[in-house]
């Protein structure tokens, strides 16, 4: 079956850097990353994304880790960052820097490293949304020119009831308008995705988030919801459908298609999958099985919460999308949890692997060429050992063995206190490579390139 294109997103729980609101309301969240397809204006090679598991471009390899890392430095503290290919060829990155030199304030937002096409970057040069708190961010050709546009997600400060997302056109020069259209939303940050819903040919985008009930005078409550925006047809969007039933709120937003009908549904994490109608609209949520571990021994079924998003891929190539998240065992136990889509938007019990630390980000990406995918965990920074010096953290890799089953994690060192990951082909060589945001003082960006021969 045809894999079906999917925008992955991988979330935290803060930021790599400035301060974090820790208001129900402002969960900072993750961008999409690894969306590589964006600059292509067809359907088909917008949903043939790397990340969705489809065949590699090469047989498989002799895989012997990374090469050594390469270190670029960004102007300012850095939050995360996306790969993408703005008018095709090898991806470039960019990084979000929404502080700043002074720490806030109304700044150009991107600062972009573009691919010699070997896998090394030039010097950043700044570019796309002027705002404030940047949140979230997907990319996507939403006009279909063969260019890929910027959609973000401003974080509003705690006293705004209400959110914004715009639109940053991609003006084929290799720059980007400001903020050319503007969205309201009732969430102050929102998890933002894009999805060809409807099966127009042209990506929708998706919120998830929180908001207030209005009036809202004392005693206010909040409500999850799931806002779809359907484009239409030249990058702008029209008024958004709403769906207020999808339970607790969310740490991030997916897509995938989880009930092998050929439509994007959508997965709004800790616990509900959204199944399309096949018109572009939304069914009631469905949850996943619940989570007995069977890591060292332990017997729970209960865990003291869901630590990361989910990531998607068709893991065990049946073309169905599957799901893989992390959580911590109230044995304390940190362990990676796959589960495996059995049709109708149904999962069987999960398959548990035992990681060395609690997940921070994870990402999909076929590191060894075999046309599987992987999965790379970055986990939780750990603290600094002197001052403001971090100790490196390991990158864990868990290769698929091909059948959806993972093999044992190997660890990576890569930059000086990793806190956002993603993975993209820098080199052009057909596997998957590894990029790192650098968090505390140390702003920069760490790539590292697959061996394999």
């Amino acid at each position: 079956m045809r894999s079906i294109w999917i925008a992955p997103v991988f979330g935290l729980a803060w930021s790599c850097g400035g301060d974090v609101d820790n208001s129900p309301q402002s969960v900072v969240r993750d961008a999409s990353v690894d969306a590589l397809s964006v600059a292509d204006s067809s359907v088909d090679a917008l949903r043939d994304s790397e990340a969705s598991g489809a065949e590699s471009d090469v047989a498989s390899c002799a895989f012997s880790g990374f090469g050594p890392p390469t270190t670029y430095d960004t102007a300012y503290v850095s939050v995360s960052l996306f790969a993408y290919a703005p008018q095709g060829g090898p991806p470039d990155f960019a990084v979000s820097e929404p502080y700043g030199p002074d720490g806030g304030g109304a700044v150009l937002n991107y600062e972009v490293f573009a691919n010699s096409g070997t896998g090394a970057f030039s010097p950043g040069t700044f570019h796309g949304a002027s705002g404030i708190n940047f949140d979230d961010a997907v990319i996507g050709d939403f006009r279909r020119g063969g260019f890929a546009d910027i959609a973000s997600v401003q974080l509003s400060p705690p006293v705004v009831r209400n959110g914004v997302f715009t639109v940053d056109r991609n003006l084929g020069d290799g720059d980007y308008d400001n903020q050319l259209t503007s969205y309201n939303t009732p969430d102050p940050g929102g998890s933002l995705v894009a999805g060809d819903f409807n099966g127009d040919g042209f990506l929708d985008l998706a919120i998830a988030g929180v908001g207030l009930e209005q009036p809202c005078l004392e005693n206010c409550q909040w409500y999850a919801f799931l806002l779809v925006y359907p484009n239409l047809g030249d990058g702008t969007f029209g008024s958004a459908v709403t769906y207020s039933n999808v339970g607790g709120e969310m740490t991030s937003i997916a897509t995938g298609d989880f009930d092998g009908d050929g439509h994007l549904d959508i997965a709004l994490p800790p616990n509900a999958i959204m199944l399309n109608q096949g018109d572009g609209t939304f069914g009631d949520p469905v949850a996943l099985p619940n989570v007995p571990s069977s890591v060292s021994g332990v017997d729970s079924g209960s865990y003291e919460g869901w630590v990361v998003p989910w990531v998607v891929g068709d893991f065990n190539g049946d073309g169905l999308t599957d799901i893989a998240t992390s959580a911590t065992t109230t044995a304390n136990v940190d362990e990676l949890i796959v589960f495996f889509s059995t049709g109708g938007g149904a999962f069987g019990q999960p398959t548990t692997y035992a990681v060395s630390a609690a997940p921070q980000h994870m990402v999909v990406g076929d590191f060894n060429g075999d046309g599987h995918p992987d999965i790379a965990i970055q986990y939780q920074g750990q603290g600094s050992t002197d001052g403001d010096v971090n100790a490196p953290l390991p990158i864990g890799l868990l290769l698929n063995r091909g059948d959806g089953s993972f093999g044992s994690e190997t660890s990576y060192t890569m930059g000086p206190n990793p806190c956002w990951i993603a993975a993209a082909d820098f080199n052009g060589d057909g596997v998957s490579d590894l990029a790192v945001v650098n968090g505390g003082s140390a702003n920069g960006v760490t790539v590292m390139l697959s061996q394999c021969q």
